[in-house]
């Protein structure tokens, strides 16, 4: 949505100190009031006895930046594994940011502190009671702001400014009785302020955007708070949108969380067949989730890898289908599907120690390139040499999985349905299986078709020397109960 307009909503927990409606008309701004206006600046002067000087009259608090206006809360920042809690934190986050967004926004900020001629010029949200810096652009350390840093709502400009306590500016803070009293002021050094709020197309307050100037400043003026609000309709846009993508991925971490948390994961299998005398020797392990958003189980996959817990479904899916390996005719196995990624996790050898691996199938369904292969080779040969086979998944479906059967010698090539489909009445698919079926014949390897639905596909696979299969015309995936396997 493009917002020409900003108009103040009837009913906030606070009300803004900014004109009832703020209109941006070729790149100046200009305001409008229906209701009171508070003053664009304060007049008050003077120096708050409270702040020392360095020499120049400024106050210097803590240059490193390890405080925000002398006292710092912690409340967030990117998750310890690297990953991003999109859950837990703020949409601003500058690891949840691209390039791209995180320059364009801290242009912004400089454009802004530039113009005004302030020492800093930064963007807070109002988060819990809590004023949190997001981002900054300009000398933060020196007036203590750090991003992530919070202080209390009610010892803050801000909160005066939206409640309409102070004007949007105050030339000189150190002697302003309304602001003198508050930490910035006694313990940050500010002399000059302007702040304005980002309010959302629907009339949430975010925060706001302030500019802050350790020197004292009488020539900042009403088209100077004018140019702030324009400048924060531009961050409201941007913000708005990444609010909406926060919330959107807080959603799906929630619903994989859940998944995750309380073993919401059911399993079907597809039992796999000899196509010769279509007796069962295994099944493939199919995830199958509660809800029907995401709607299927590859869309879940994507949304777990997205967020960050694509490793964790991963491995509790496999989890999940070992526990039905005892349940198994001993005669059978159990082909379990992962990613590369997964074979090179600590969490996979958890998850297969002290389990019969010579009863297991191992599927790298991953169609991503992948740079290096030694180091998931050297993973594999140590399952391997526990009796593990590896199968390679999807063969057909792209150049990713030819890469990988050349690379990683499988036990087993799995011809995906792209291949399978409609194979009884087209040439340029027969032939490329055959060239496939060649292939395993030369390496030692087995042919496993997948996606088999039709009598016409099953007797031309069968024709062609394919050893095994799995689909719809020998039999849908299933819980393992209602399967009979018996053979």
């Amino acid at each position: 949505m493009t917002r020409c307009d900003m108009v103040r909503p009837r009913s906030l927990p606070w009300r803004p100190s900014m004109p009832e409606t703020t209109r941006v008309r070729g790149g100046q701004a200009d305001s409008s009031s229906t209701g009171e206006t508070h003053a664009a600046v304060n007049e008050h002067d003077g120096l708050s006895a409270a702040a020392s000087s360095n020499g120049n009259g400024h106050r210097r608090v803590n240059p490193n930046g390890n405080g925000h206006h002398g006292r710092v809360k912690d409340v967030g920042g990117p998750a310890s594994d690297g990953g991003q809690s999109f859950g837990e934190t703020s949409p601003l986050g500058r690891s949840d940011m691209t390039v791209a967004e995180l320059d364009a926004t801290e242009r912004i900020l400089e454009l802004a502190r530039d113009q005004l001629n302030m020492d800093v010029a930064f963007v807070s949200e109002f988060s819990q009671g809590q004023e949190v810096v997001r981002l900054i652009q300009g000398d933060g350390g020196s007036f203590g702001l750090r991003r992530e840093g919070s202080l209390p709502l009610k010892e803050t400009y801000s909160q005066r400014m939206a409640q309409g306590g102070i004007s949007n500016g105050i030339t000189d803070a150190r002697t302003d009785h309304r602001v003198i009293d508050l930490a910035p002021t006694a313990e940050g050094g500010v002399g000059t302020y302007v702040g304005v709020p980002i309010t959302f197309s629907y009339g949430r307050i975010y925060g706001t955007l302030s500019c802050l100037s350790h020197d004292v400043n009488p020539a900042l003026g009403e088209r100077d708070v004018r140019f702030m609000h324009a400048v924060a309709l531009v961050l409201a846009e941007q913000l708005e949108l990444r609010d909406v993508e926060w919330k959107r991925r807080s959603l799906q971490v929630q619903r994989v969380r859940r998944v995750l948390g309380r073993g919401e994961l059911a399993m079907a299998y597809q039992p796999i067949f000899d196509l010769r005398s279509e007796q069962p020797v295994g099944v493939e392990a199919l995830a199958r989730f509660p809800a029907k958003h995401p709607p299927t189980p590859d869309r879940w996959f994507a949304e777990a890898e997205k967020v960050g817990l694509g490793l964790e479904l991963e491995v509790l899916a496999i989890q999940s289908a070992l526990e039905s390996l005892t349940e198994l005719p001993e005669h059978m196995y159990l082909a379990v599907n992962l990613s590369p990624r997964t074979v090179l996790s600590s969490r996979l050898r958890g998850a297969l120690g002290g389990v019969p691996l010579e009863r297991v199938v191992l599927e790298l369904t991953e169609h991503a390139r992948v740079e290096d292969y030694e180091p998931i080779n050297r993973a594999l040969d140590r399952l391997r040499d526990r009796g593990a086979r590896l199968a390679i998944d999807d063969v057909g479906a792209g150049f990713a999985s030819l890469r990988h059967i050349l690379r990683m010698a499988p036990n087993i090539i799995k011809l995906d349905l792209a291949l399978t489909r409609d194979i009884d009445s087209d040439p340029v698919r027969r032939a490329m299986a055959s060239s496939l079926i060649s292939f395993a014949d030369e390496t030692g390897a087995s042919i496993t078709a997948e996606g088999i639905e039709t009598e016409g596909e099953l007797q031309t696979l069968r024709s062609l020397g394919v050893e095994h299969g799995q689909g719809f015309r020998l039999a849908p995936p299933a819980p393992l109960q209602d399967l009979v396997l018996a053979g």
